[in-house]
C-alpha cells in the first residue's frame, strides 16, 4: 500500500509542476512608464507636422490647429500620479507563486483524504479486503427456485434448440422434480442430437418407464435393446432389462440379464444385495430354488402370516406421484437385509391392507415363519428398484410376531435422505 501512495504523489507532483513551475519562475517584465510613452509619440507626431510645414505640404493655419489639438491630447493622457500598472503586477506576481506553493501542498494531500473517504482502499490492500468481507459478508442474492431454474433454461434453449448439453441438462432437472412427461420431451430432443448413445438411451428409457407406472415393457424396452447392442456390458440397460423381462414373465432372460449384472457390482454390497433378491424372487418362480422333494402329500399353507395396513402421512402426500411403486415388505430383526416377504403396490392404491406369508419369500430359507419377531415396513420408490434411494419415503414397525391376529398398521412418514 505505501509503495501505491508514493507513486500516487509522484505522478500528482509531476503534474502540478507542469502547472505551476511557470508561476513560480516568472521572467522578469519590463514594465514602460505610460506618461513617457504619451510624450514620446507626440513629439513625433509634432516633428512631422513641422517637417511638412517646412515642405509646403501644410498651411500655416492647418499647422497651428493640428499642434493645438496634439498637445491638447497630451494635457488630458498625462498622469501625475505613481505607475499602478507597476505595482499592481508586482503584487500579482507575489500572489501567483503563495497560491501556486499553496496548490502543492493541498491537491496531494486533499487527494488521499478523498480517496479514503469514497474510495476503495481494499483495492490495493488485501489485508483490508479480508477484513471487510468478514466483517461485511456480502448480502444474498435473491434464491431462485427450482421450479423457476428450469423454466429459465426451458426458455434459453428455445433460442438454442442445438445445445444438447442443454437438453441433457433440462431433462435430468424435470426427472428430479418427477415431471416425467416433460422430461421424456427433453429426452427425445437430446436424442435426435446426439443419435443413440447408451447413456442417453437408457435415461430416456427411465423417463418413458415412469409416464407408464413404472412398467419397462414396450418402448422403453426397445431403446433398452438398442443401448446393450451398443453397450453388452452396461449395467443399468441390464438391470432395467432384467425387469422389463420379469414383467413379461421371461424369467430365463431376467436372470441373463441380472446375471450379467452382478460381477459388474463389485464393491458395491448394498446394490448386490438388491441384486441377489432380484435373482431369488426369479429362481423362485422358475422353481430352481424350490426343493425339488417328491411329495405324496400337498405343501401346507403357511400358518403364519401378518395383516399390514399401509398409510401415506398427509403431509407427504404431495411428494409423490400416483405412480410410484410401494414396497410393503417383512425383515428379520437381525440378519440379511433381504425381505422375508414382500409384496408390490402403487401409491395410489394407499391406503392398503395386504398379508404377508411364507408364499411371498425370496428364498425358501428365509421365510417369515422362521422367526419369532421380525420389522414391518413400507417405502414408495420413486425409481420403482427394490433398492432404497434417496427421496423415497418410508416407514416402519419393529417387534412384530408372525401369526398373530392384530393388524399391523405402517404409517409412511419418513423421507430418506
Amino acid at each position: 500500500m505505501t509503495q501505491f501512495w508514493l507513486i500516487a504523489a509522484g505522478m500528482i507532483l509531476l503534474a502540478l509542476g507542469f502547472v505551476l513551475l511557470p508561476f513560480l519562475w516568472q521572467r522578469k517584465t519590463v514594465h514602460v512608464d505610460r506618461n513617457t510613452l504619451n510624450i514620446s509619440v507626440i513629439k513625433q507626431q509634432l516633428a512631422e507636422l513641422e517637417a511638412d510645414l517646412n515642405s509646403g505640404k501644410l498651411e500655416q493655419s492647418v499647422y497651428e490647429a493640428a499642434r493645438t489639438d496634439l498637445e491638447k491630447e497630451l494635457l488630458e493622457d498625462i498622469d501625475n500620479t505613481a505607475n499602478p500598472a507597476t505595482a499592481t503586477t508586482t503584487n500579482s506576481e507575489k500572489s501567483g507563486r503563495w497560491l501556486a506553493l499553496f496548490i502543492m501542498i493541498a491537491v496531494p494531500l486533499l487527494s488521499v483524504g478523498l480517496y479514503n473517504k469514497l474510495g476503495s482502499p481494499a483495492a490495493i490492500n488485501p489485508e483490508i479486503a479480508v477484513q471487510q468481507v468478514s466483517n461485511n459478508p456480502p448480502a444474498e442474492a435473491p434464491q431462485m427456485s427450482m421450479e423457476e431454474a428450469i423454466s429459465k433454461l426451458a426458455e434459453r434453449l428455445e433460442q438454442e434448440p442445438d445445445n444438447a448439453e442443454g437438453w441433457a441438462m433440462l431433462a435430468r432437472s424435470y426427472l428430479s422434480i418427477k415431471d416425467f412427461d416433460k422430461a421424456v420431451g427433453a429426452f427425445e430432443k437430446l436424442h435426435a442430437l446426439t443419435g443413440d448413445q447408451p447413456e442417453v438411451l437408457v435415461r430416456y428409457a427411465d423417463a418413458l418407464a415412469m409416464t407408464q407406472g413404472g412398467k419397462i415393457t414396450g418402448k422403453p424396452y426397445e431403446l433398452l435393446q438398442t443401448a446393450l447392442k451398443l453397450d453388452p456390458q452396461n449395467a443399468q440397460a441390464n438391470w432395467m432389462a432384467g425387469l422389463a423381462a420379469e414383467e413379461t414373465g421371461d424369467y430365463e432372460t431376467a436372470l441373463k440379464h441380472w446375471q450379467t449384472v452382478r460381477p459388474l457390482l463389485a464393491g458395491q454390497p448394498e446394490l448386490m444385495q438388491t441384486l441377489d433378491s432380484l435373482i431369488a424372487r426369479v429362481k423362485t418362480q422358475t422353481g430352481d430354488s424350490v426343493e425339488q422333494t417328491t411329495r405324496k402329500e400337498p405343501v401346507k399353507a403357511a400358518t403364519k402370516s401378518i395383516t399390514v395396513t399401509v398409510e401415506l402421512a398427509p403431509e407427504l402426500v404431495e411428494q409423490a406421484q400416483p405412480q410410484d411403486t410401494v414396497f410393503i415388505f417383512a425383515q428379520a430383526m437381525q440378519g440379511p437385509p433381504m425381505p422375508l416377504a414382500v409384496s408390490r403396490k402403487q401409491m395410489k392404491d394407499l391406503p392398503i391392507t395386504v398379508t404377508l406369508d411364507d408364499s411371498m419369500a425370496m428364498m425358501p430359507q428365509m421365510k417369515l415363519s422362521g422367526f419369532d419377531q421380525v420389522k414391518v415396513g413400507a417405502r414408495i420408490s420413486k425409481s420403482g428398484q427394490a433398492m432404497p434411494t434417496s427421496g423415497d419415503l418410508s416407514g416402519s414397525v419393529e417387534g412384530i410376531t408372525p401369526g398373530q391376529e392384530n393388524p399391523v398398521k405402517v404409517l409412511i412418514n419418513q423421507k430418506i435422505p
